[in-house]
């Protein structure tokens, strides 16, 4: 997975930095999500064929940038593209509520995800970049760190970020933790960082590290929705401690995995209330999936 460049300059709002954030995270599946819509709409099926050629034709276009001495015709290129994007889009969106529904998804400012949050619920966006800074020298080349950052969103509140610090010794509690699950063994182990040494149980300092830090923004929220990223997708946050001996931080406050963000007010919105003899539409679906065996063989 891609680690995203996020930058640090103090001028910039933390709700615009955000806004590059949500913008970001989850932005292959909502493509994948617009690609599903239209293949129940085959009448669609062409126009939705040349806006994806269209867009792959434009990006492609803008990383290979201008030849030398044809940047003139470079620039009409990306303007006609652009205009027949934007002409594809709109058209679409005339002919398809869904469509339309994604497109606003896909181009959501932080505001409109505030605003679908009910009061007593708050959003904790994790984000695993990567901080380009030059050596205390001031000489050489620049260092790139992986780092976690978190994003506390909450409706009618200032969006607040913290940061959590490097991936390095996260990672290596997770490892930990992971191992510890693996073998069902209960034991204290030891976690060893390039910050130090850490005595005790993995799940301890990442609740240290990464939760603790934003209980004061989480404040009286009784459901707290977590979106995960990098190294805190592989172990279940809801197993970390509880401030009670024995106890899990599941059973002190509500928590919901989010992966994408964006599509909250949509899934927060109340549904259209259904016809008695019809209650569930052609094309709804549930799949259930329980005792994973990950690792394991495929179809074993």
């Amino acid at each position: 997975t891609e680690i995203y460049t996020l930058s640090l300059h103090d001028a910039l709002p933390i709700s615009q930095t955000y806004r590059h954030v949500l913008g970001w995270k989850g932005a292959i599946f909502m493509g994948l999500l617009t690609s599903r819509t239209m293949r129940h709409r085959p009448d669609l099926k062409p126009l939705f064929d040349e806006l994806e050629l269209a867009s792959v034709q434009l990006s492609t276009l803008a990383l290979r940038g201008p030849h030398q001495n044809l940047r003139a015709t470079w620039e009409r290129q990306m303007a006609e593209l652009s205009d027949r994007k934007d002409e594809l889009e709109r058209e679409l969106a005339q002919k398809s509520d869904e469509f339309r529904r994604d497109k606003l998804l896909m181009q959501m400012e932080p505001a409109e995800l505030q605003r679908s949050l009910p009061a007593d619920v708050v959003l904790i966006d994790f984000l695993e970049y990567k901080q380009s800074r030059m050596p205390q020298s001031g000489k050489g080349l620049r260092i790139r760190e992986p780092r976690m950052v978190a994003f506390v969103v909450r409706k009618d509140r200032p969006i607040q970020r913290f940061e959590l610090g490097p991936v390095e010794p996260l990672a290596a509690a997770v490892a930990a933790w992971r191992k510890d699950i693996e073998q069902d063994t209960g034991a204290e182990l030891v976690v060893n960082t390039p910050e130090g040494k850490f005595t005790g149980a993995p799940q301890q300092f990442l609740k240290d590290r990464i939760w603790t830090p934003l209980q004061k923004a989480i404040g009286d929220a009784t459901t707290v929705l977590i979106s995960p990223d990098g190294v805190l997708n592989q172990v279940p946050l809801a197993a970390l401690p509880g401030d009670t001996p024995g106890s899990y931080l599941v059973e002190e406050v509500t928590l919901v995995n989010v992966p994408v963000p964006r599509l909250l007010p949509f899934l927060l919105s109340k549904p259209k209330k259904a016809p008695a003899d019809k209650p569930f539409a052609a094309n709804d679906s549930l799949l259930l999936v329980g005792n994973v065996r990950y690792g394991g063989s495929p179809g074993r």
